[in-house]
Parts: structure tokens; sequence; C-alpha cells
């Protein structure tokens, strides 16, 4: 009995012993397994890092743009995809650079080619009216001058002149003058008048009503206007009210001093539509030489008498001695929608009209010129001012006449010397 006791003890203690070996075994299992887990989440957390280090100096801000995850996720997989070492980063680098850089060249040889071929007809500058110069670089040296406009040497002077700032005589008609004529604006005029245009403002009297008559009948509103041979403003102002804020009137004017004092005035009636340029205006583009101011007489304001001397600085043209100017054709400028052109260059009308045959053309415009100043056209109406042209002068007007008409216009004289050119309706129109 007892060997039997003995027995089962000894069995029952072997057993339990095995199944301590048994579980300590499956425990060191399980440690095994998780450790293997543990190893195999390490390695790819750190894979994961790496992988978002080399992708930051791609797409960072793409992947802050992209909530989403989509390029980070396609990214992840093109890496896993493609083995990444230095050389083939290099080489990838490398042909991307090249492949840029024949690009490139390829546009800009094109461009160059381009504008080489355009070269005769492409305009100065890119958006047009083009105002930059294109061989005088003096922009800088006359803003200089413009601004140090001498205001105290100057008196301001109305036209017309209001009825309550005329004198008692001829009180009524400058009254009559007042009444009829529009709001011309204030003018900077230097005492004593320097001619009969300054002399006649200066009284506060209208010049040249036939013209502002004109004016009044053909600037469109919201057009562009153009005044070749501006002066002081004498016309461009009223222009500039005419054409209204949306309008626009460009004032050529190639004297130094004239254009200083064309500034002030548009300055002077607030017109931040009217744009003074100082350009002569002819058939191509070069540097010229105006004429000095020439001695004239003075004529008083009524007209019937002559008063004195004075150097005509409103007659200028170009020629020799004065100052020196750019010329450019109004073509070059890329002008457009233009309503009225006038021109007054003092016998330089053939080369005004030759520079902006294109202009003409395309916007059609109701043209004013004066036409061999100073020599009345026998058909036109005349104050007496102005002695009748000679047979070879009348040749000479004719000449312009038949330019205008070539260009598809009916020329009618206005007074003495100006005209006005209507276009005609357009055969296919």
């Amino acid at each position: 009995m007892e060997a039997i006791l003995c027995y089962a003890a000894a069995r029952e203690g072997a057993t339990g012993g095995n199944a301590v070996l048994r579980a300590e075994g499956r425990t060191t299992r399980t440690r095994q397994a998780s450790e293997t887990r543990t190893a195999r989440m390490s390695m790819d957390a750190a894979l994961e890092h790496r992988l978002a280090q080399e992708e930051t100096g791609f797409f960072s801000s793409l992947m802050r743009r992209n909530a989403s995850g989509t390029i980070r996720r396609a990214f992840r997989s093109w890496r896993k995809s493609v083995p990444w070492s230095a050389p083939a980063t290099s080489a990838l680098l490398l042909k991307g650079f090249l492949i840029a850089a024949t690009f490139v060249a390829f546009a800009v040889l094109c461009g160059a080619s381009t504008a080489w071929a355009d070269a005769e007809r492409a305009p100065a500058c890119e958006s047009p009216p083009c105002l930059d110069p294109l061989l005088l670089q003096d922009v800088a040296e006359t803003e200089r001058y413009v601004q140090g406009f001498p205001y105290r040497r100057y008196e301001r002077h109305v036209v017309p002149r209001p009825p309550w700032a005329c004198p008692l005589k001829g009180w009524l008609h400058c009254l009559s003058i007042w009444w009829e004529m529009p709001h011309i604006g204030r003018f900077h005029i230097e005492p004593p008048p320097r001619d009969p245009i300054k002399g006649t403002l200066a009284n506060g009297l209208v010049w040249e009503p036939h013209i502002v008559r004109s004016l009044e009948e053909h600037v469109a509103p919201g057009s562009v206007a153009l005044d070749v041979g501006a002066y002081i403003g004498t016309h461009a102002l009223l222009m500039g009210r005419l054409a209204g804020p949306q309008g626009r009137v460009y004032a050529f004017e190639p004297q130094r001093k004239v254009y200083r004092e064309l500034r002030r005035n548009i300055e002077l009636n607030g017109l931040a539509n009217v744009t003074a340029l100082r350009y002569a205006v002819g058939a191509e583009t070069r540097i010229v030489e105006m004429n000095p101011p020439r001695e004239i007489g003075v004529v008083e304001a009524s007209g019937n008498r002559l008063v004195g001397k004075a150097l005509g600085e409103g007659g200028v043209a170009v020629g020799a001695g004065g100052d020196r100017a750019e010329m450019r054709p109004l073509d070059s400028f890329g002008f457009g929608s233009v309503s009225l052109l006038k021109i007054d260059v003092e016998g330089f009308e053939d080369e005004v009209l030759a520079g902006a045959e294109r202009l003409i053309r395309e916007s059609r415009p109701v043209i004013l010129i004066e036409i061999l100043g100073g020599r009345s056209h026998p058909g036109a109406p005349t104050l007496g001012h102005a002695p009748p042209a000679s047979a070879e002068e009348l040749e000479t007007i004719h000449a312009t006449w038949r330019t205008l008409e070539a260009f598809g216009y009916s020329v009618h004289p206005v007074l003495d010397y100006d005209y006005i050119a209507l276009p005609l309706p357009r055969p296919d129109a």
C-alpha cells in the first residue's frame, strides 16, 4: 500500500513539473512573438519616418494644400517602387535640368525670331497709346524744367471773361461773348502778352471762335481727340471738357517753354483727361529743331490796329536754331477711337497727314486743319487780316486738299486759312 502511494505521489510530481515547463515554454514563445512584432513595428515606423523626411523637400507646399493626403500616398507608393539612391537622384535632376534648359532656349529663339520679323510693324510699346520717347531721352530734364514754373511772373485770366469782370467800356460786347461762347478755361499768361493769341486771351476773349464752334459740334463725349500744335492749350482745354471724364485729349507742343505753360494750364483747370506731349509731329521718327520765335506785329484784340511788336511764339515751325524735339508720326502712338484731329503746324500739314494715314483710315475723325497759315483761300470767308494766296501758294493748298480727298473726305473752307475735312460714307457701308 505504501508503495502504491509513493508511486502515485511521484507520478503526480512529475506531471506537475511537466506542466510548469510547458507553461514556461508558452510564455517564452509569446514573449518572442511580441518582441518580433515590436521589432517589425519599429522598422515600419522608422521607414515611415524616413519616407516622411524624403518627401518634405519635394511636396511640403503641396501637402499643406491637399489635406486628403492623396499626393502623400501616391508619393509613398512611387517611392517604395523605385530604388532611391544618390546617383539615381543626381541623374534624374540633371535630366530635368537639361529638358528645362532646352525648352527655355527654344522659347527664347522663337521669341527673338518673331521680334525680328515684326520689327518693321511692331508698335513702340505693348499697349497703346505709346507715349514714351524713342530717340530723345530728355524726360527727366524736361520734368525738372516744368516743375520750376515761375508762377509769380504770370497772371491768371479766365476765357471768356465773365461780365462782372469786364470794364464798363465794351461791357455789352463782353456780355455777348460770354453768353455765346462756352467756358474755355483759365490761363497762365506772362505779361506783357508775347503774341496775338496770348493778347486775345489776356483780354478775356475767345481765340478763333469759328474753331470753337466746330469743336463743340464734332468732339464726341468719351472719345479721343488730338490737338497737333496745341500751343498753351488754346483749344485743348475746351476739347478736354467736351470729351468728358471718359474721353482723352492728347495735346502736342514741341516748344519747351510753351510746353511748360501748356502743362500748367492743364493743371490749373483740373483736366485729368488731357495729356500734354512734347513732340513734333511728322511723317517719320527723328530729332528735329524748331525755329526760334520770330518778331511779329501785335494787333489789338479788336483787330483794327497794330499796337506793337512781340515774339510770335504761336507761329513757330520745324526748322533750325530753336528747341530740339523728337518728331513722331501719329501712327506710331497707336491711337484709336479718334473723333477729331486738329492740325495747326505752320506749313507742315502734308508731313503730319503722311504719318497719320492708318489713324485716318481706321478712325475716320473729323479733321480741322490750317493749311498754309497766313494765306487765305479765295473761296473762304475772311476777316481781312490774311492776304490772299498766290497762284503757287494756291497750288500748295490744293495739293493738301487733294490728299484729304484721297483719304475719302470732303474739304470745306471755314475762315481764311482754316478748313474742315468731313469723312464721306464708306462705299461698302
